[in-house]
This record gives C-alpha cells, structure tokens and sequence, in this order.
C-alpha cells in the first residue's frame, strides 16, 4: 500500500509510536505474569496440588482425557500441511483473484501455526532452564523445587507446554475471529485447568504457560500488522484483519495495480 507526501511520515511516525507503547505494554504484561507466577508457587501450589490428588477418580479420568488437546502435534501438523497446500494451490492458480485468496488464507493458517510452535518453542527452553520439579515429585519425595538445566521431565514443570499450546492457539484464533473470542477462550480454559487438575502441573505453572503464550501471540500479531499481513493497524490506532479481502475490494485492487 502506498501513501504520499507528508501523510505517509505523519503515518510512518503514528505507527512507530504506537508500535513503541505496545512492546512496553506486552512487557508490562510478562512482569505482572512473573509476579502472578511466584505469589502462586509461594502460596498456593503445594495445597492446591494436595487438594486435587483428593478429587474423585471419575473426575480425573475426565480431564485425562481433556488434557489430549493440549498436544500441539494435534495443531502444527494441520495448520503446516494446510498452509502448505494452500500455498502450492496459489501456485497453480497462477495471476487473479482466486491465487490471492488462497494465499490470503495460507497466511492466516501461518499466523495460526506459528503463534503456537514458537509459544511451544520458547516454554520448551524455559522448562529446561528453570528445572523445576513436577508435583508427583512433592508426593513421592516430598521435593518442592528446582533443579535448573535439567532434561529430565520430572523437572520440566514450569511452564506448562500443553497450556501454552491451548493458550496460544485460543489467543490467535479469537484475534481472527474477536466474535468468537469467549468462544475459543472457553474451550481453551478446561484444558489449561486439566493440568492442575490431573497433578501433572502446579497452578503457577499454567499461569506462566498461558501468560508466555499470550504474549507471544500478542508480539507475533503486531509484527504480521507491522508488515500489512493477515491484519494491519487502523486509523483508530487498533490493529484489525485484513485478510482475506472482500471479493469486491479484491477486484477493486485488481483494477487499481
């Protein structure tokens, strides 16, 4: 898209701004995460961990089931070939509107995937960094801690990858679709929840799992808006979907090129 004259450097200077505000904001979000994340690991973690080993079997088997979804390859693999087919559908359809479509779409299903391999990436670094010790272990050995740089699973518990995966997956799809953001967010919230429930993670450790990938979500939206990719920023300064085009606007660009 080109603008002309001093409204493009007025525009370029909004944008920059703008852009500036929210990586402080995106950072002040990660703080107020970290802060949430050791009052739970102080406060909280160790009883409620006690607590969910006493409900009922029958509830536990429920969310071991729901707890499936949490699985990222269940997400990537889709969302990878998909994209991939679109791209090579454009490909074939060659020049005009219907190449521009399938590409419009191959992009959104990258945003998708992307926002959940790279949340699932960075907490797969943070777990082995930060080491610390799944709840199973406060039940066997009474060890309530950390073990940093540690590759073995029984310390890989914070944060939590099936969190971050559903966290992620919910924070992209409602920026697409915003109607349907307590929709998406509904459904990632008892998957989140079955970590805890099932005594795989403790509470601290989904929080920062979904905090992780809701800012990496958040970071990877602006950059793709930055570009004018699947969304771009407005004049009222918010960031809304572009693609895919309307098939009129798709036609009225056509005209205009």
């Amino acid at each position: 898209m080109t603008r002309g004259g001093g409204t493009a450097q007025a525009v370029e200077q909004a944008w920059a701004v703008l852009l500036w505000e929210r990586r402080l904001l995106a950072a002040m979000w990660l703080v107020w995460a970290g802060w949430v994340c050791l009052l739970s690991m102080r406060a909280f973690d160790p009883a409620l961990s006690v607590a969910m080993r006493a409900l009922p079997e029958d509830i536990h088997a429920v969310f071991r089931v729901i707890t499936i979804a949490g699985l990222g390859k269940w997400y990537l693999w889709p969302l990878g070939l998909g994209a991939a087919g679109l791209v090579g559908a454009g490909y074939l359809a060659g020049r005009g509107e219907r190449a521009d479509r399938y590409r419009q779409w191959a992009w959104i299903l990258i945003f998708v995937f992307l926002a959940v391999l790279l949340s699932g990436l960075l907490v797969d670094v943070i777990k082995v960094v930060v080491g610390r010790a799944r709840p199973k272990m406060l039940d066997l050995v009474s060890f309530y801690g950390f073990l940093p740089v540690s590759f073995r699973a029984d310390y890989q518990s914070f944060p939590s990858g099936h969190a971050a995966t559903a966290a992620s997956l919910a924070a992209a799809v409602a920026y697409l679709r915003p109607d349907l953001r307590w929709l998406v967010w509904g459904g990632a919230l008892p998957v989140i929840a079955s970590r805890v429930i099932i005594n795989a993670h403790f509470l601290g450790d989904v929080a920062g799992g979904t905090a992780i990938a809701v800012f990496v979500t958040w970071v990877l939206r602006d950059w793709f808006a930055a570009h004018e990719v699947v969304f771009a920023f407005g004049a009222d300064g918010l960031i809304h979907r572009i693609h895919p085009t309307p098939l009129a606007a798709g036609r009225l660009a056509g005209r205009r090129s």
